[in-house]
């Protein structure tokens, strides 16, 4: 399949690579890129984490659902979800936080005798794959 970039602006891998070419939307400015359906709007991503009902985008971090009408998919997504996509700086922010939460999380756990008993245990039972030099 042959798609044609109907900006111009698109390299050539693109118009031969099977991917649907960004179009301009009547609706916008002529300057925005509207994602081809099924796509997330902001990174173009079509790689999804499905889970419990809904669809989080695993490049930007948009929280929507994917729906399947006529044989073609389509993600939607909450307009609030927008300021959360890791590509605007309000996301950059809240994603940055959580890195920073999960981190303190885990060193925190890394402190507990449960997770040192447990990391002796793995130790104790891995064995080096390459001879030892001697």
């Amino acid at each position: 399949m042959t798609t044609r970039c109907s900006l111009g602006r698109c390299p050539s891998w693109w118009r031969t690579s099977g991917w649907p070419a960004p179009t301009r939307s009547a609706a916008t400015s002529a300057d925005v890129l509207q994602a081809a359906p099924g796509c997330a709007p902001h990174c173009h991503s079509r790689n999804f984490h499905l889970q419990d009902g809904k669809a989080i985008c695993c490049l930007c971090g948009l929280e929507g659902e994917i729906h399947n009408e006529g044989g073609k998919y389509s993600f939607t997504f909450p307009a609030e979800q927008l300021e959360h996509a890791h590509d605007t700086l309000s996301g950059k922010f809240i994603h940055g936080n959580d890195i920073k939460e999960n981190t303190g999380k885990k060193i925190a756990n890394m402190q507990t005798e449960k997770y040192k008993a447990r990391q002796a245990a793995y130790r104790a039972f891995i064995t080096a794959t390459v001879p030892e030099k001697g």
